[in-house]
């Protein structure tokens, strides 16, 4: 049988039951593999004294790794995993982290799959091993759970988690955030609020948030019902003011204070904790709901030279697909014009860049505002490496972008930057976050129809300059404003006031 099972291993295995393609070559003909002998093999290994089953294992296990497979399905049984448990623990255990003498495409994923499927308190010990020999593979199965591998049962979720609360918090395992993403069960409650206090900064983590939003929804109608939800000697032990702000992330406006009462009466809290407990805070609006971005700076990044007149803009990462020409283009009738970046700031999501906005005639009055269609005929280019810009067409061609991509990749978020081909030719580029943001533009021109300045949207503030005056959707209030006491419009478009400066003195957006 070892003799059977050495020869086996070759060529790459086709075992993916899919019917293939006319166009793709035929399937390689079926041959003699570990996956066709596993059952035999684990039947010779049941009548096999101990050193014959260890024996038979270690090599089973030596070809599940050396032959390469395609498919998805885990060809991998049950039973033969059982046998490689039982007979080859230690050898299992090292060969969890991923190796250089693992054959690619080889059978380590269809072991993973299965390590991650052990039940029972077996299963958790399991679980520790593989979160910290592959984090990575740890954190694509918790994602894959219920869908290609097994869902903890209610019962096994607290001692996984539990698992999680070991491992080391800094860098956060990717593990934890998948987990903890999931919809777990109210079994897991306990230890998904410890993995909150072991693992999480601070209340605007998104890890914290998340695991307070599920236990917010797991709440019932009377704080005593809701103890179990809590892990009440963890909270000991941890920081007040993350324990603090847990118990306020986990329900509704005015539902802390009740929770702590009950834990007081009930024994888990002293009278003085509780009472560090209950101490008033600010509740965020996030905390309720989605909150909106706002206007936080307003920067000039400089000028750009346009030779002919010729403006474009795009992902200027993309610009060789599309043949060395930006996403839109437009004439303009002046050959050097002001950019400015605009910064829009959120209480969970920091600072970006939220729109660009060229000035070719800073005195002129916008009559109309049109949008800038792409080449393509479509109303947005979307962004695809995380970079915006507005510059010369002259530039995009130029190659110039990609000269300096690692410079400006390494710039702290959010970045702008203005690069010149030559002494007349420019582009303004900036960073855009989150990635995939659809970004539009618009064309302010005069009665005499001149385009006098563009704005191109980068999908946080939503502006349309269209549209009419609005401030984020209403109209603003009575002294509403942001770093300075001006309100700055965006052709009509009003947002909270923030002054632009540079060595002339002020200057505004629009």
């Amino acid at each position: 049988m070892v003799d059977r099972l050495r020869a086996s291993v070759g060529p790459l295995i086709d075992d993916d039951p899919a019917p293939r393609p006319e166009w793709m070559l035929p399937a390689p003909p079926p041959r003699e593999s570990w996956i066709t002998l596993q059952d035999e093999i684990v039947a010779v290994a049941g009548a096999a004294g101990p050193d014959g089953r260890a024996e038979l294992a270690r090599w089973l296990l030596g070809a599940v790794l050396a032959q390469a497979v395609a498919g998805r399905a885990n060809p991998l049984s049950p039973e033969a995993f059982d046998l490689l448990l039982d007979a080859t623990p230690i050898e299992l255990e090292l060969n969890l982290a991923p190796s250089t003498f693992h054959t690619r495409g080889g059978g380590h994923r269809f072991l993973l799959e299965h390590v991650w499927s052990i039940p029972g308190p077996q299963g958790a010990a399991w679980l520790s091993r593989l979160a910290r020999s592959d984090d990575y593979s740890a954190g694509s199965l918790a994602q894959a759970m219920g869908r290609d591998v097994r869902m903890w049962t209610d019962d096994e979720w607290p001692d996984r988690v539990e698992v999680l609360t070991t491992l080391h918090p800094r860098p956060r395992p990717n593990v934890v955030g998948a987990a903890a993403a999931l919809s777990w069960p109210r079994t897991a409650a306990r230890a998904m609020f410890k993995l909150a206090l072991v693992h999480g900064v601070d209340e605007t983590d998104h890890l914290v948030r998340t695991i307070a939003a599920r236990l917010r929804t797991l709440r019932r109608a009377a704080a005593a019902d809701d103890l179990d939800l809590v892990d009440w000697e963890a909270q000991r032990f941890m920081a007040p003011t993350s324990v603090l702000w847990l118990l306020e992330l986990m329900g509704s406006a005015g539902q802390r204070a009740p929770l702590v009462d009950a834990a007081v009466a009930s024994g888990l809290m002293d009278d003085e904790t509780g009472e560090l407990m209950k101490r008033d805070v600010e509740r965020p609006g996030w905390a309720d709901g989605e909150v909106p971005w706002t206007l936080d700076d307003v920067v000039i990044v400089g000028d750009v030279h346009l030779p002919g007149g010729r403006l474009g803009g795009g992902d200027p990462f993309l610009i060789g697909s599309e043949g060395g020409r930006p996403s839109w283009e437009i004439e303009v009738d002046v050959d050097r014009a002001q950019v400015r970046v605009v910064v829009a700031a959120h209480p969970l999501r920091g600072r970006e860049c939220a729109a660009l906005q060229l000035v070719a005639d800073p005195d002129a009055e916008v009559a109309r505002w049109t949008l800038i269609r792409t080449a393509s005929g479509r109303s947005h280019y979307t962004v695809e490496v995380g970079v915006a810009s507005v510059g010369a067409v002259e530039t995009y061609a130029s190659g110039l972008i990609y000269e300096q991509q690692m410079d400006f990749s390494r710039e702290s978020k959010p970045a702008w930057a203005e690069l010149s081909a030559d002494a007349r030719t420019t582009m303004v580029l900036c960073s855009v976050g989150p990635q995939h943001q659809d970004c539009r533009t618009w064309a302010g021109t005069t009665d005499d129809g001149r385009v006098v300045t563009t704005v191109t949207d980068l999908g946080l503030l939503d502006l349309n300059p269209s549209a009419g005056p609005t401030f984020l959707g209403r109209e603003p209030s009575d002294g509403e404003c942001g770093l300075a006491s001006d309100v700055v419009g965006i052709g009509g478009r009003v947002l909270a006031g923030a002054a632009v400066t540079d060595d002339k003195g002020p200057a505004h957006l629009g």
